[in-house]
C-alpha cells in the first residue's frame, strides 16, 4: 500500500488511526503485514477481528515457557531479536 516506516515506529495513536481507516477501506483484509518496530529484519500481523477464522481453535502446544523443550527455540528468538533470557 505504500504505507511510510512510521507504521512500525510511529506514534500509536497515529499507527492506530491508520489501521481504523485501513480496516474500514477494505473489507476483504483479514490484518496487516508491517515491518517489526523491535526487529527491523522481521515482519509482524496484526489480524482484526474478521481475521480470528484464521487462527486456529485450540493451541498446537500448550507448554509454560520454563519447558525444557522451548529452550533451543528461545535462545534462537532471542538471539534474533538481541534479547537475553531470566534463567
Amino acid at each position: 500500500m505504500g504505507a511510510s516506516t512510521e507504521i512500525s515506529s510511529g506514534r500509536r495513536s497515529v499507527v492506530r488511526g491508520w489501521s481504523k481507516d485501513i480496516h474500514a477501506a477494505y473489507p476483504q483484509l483479514h490484518g496487516v503485514l508491517y515491518g517489526s518496530s523491535m526487529n527491523a529484519y522481521r515482519e509482524a500481523v496484526a489480524l482484526y477481528e474478521r481475521g480470528a477464522s484464521a487462527l486456529p481453535t485450540r493451541p498446537v502446544l500448550h507448554e509454560p515457557l520454563t519447558h525444557p523443550g522451548l529452550r533451543d527455540d528461545l535462545e534462537r528468538f532471542k538471539d534474533d531479536l538481541g534479547f537475553g533470557l531470566i534463567p
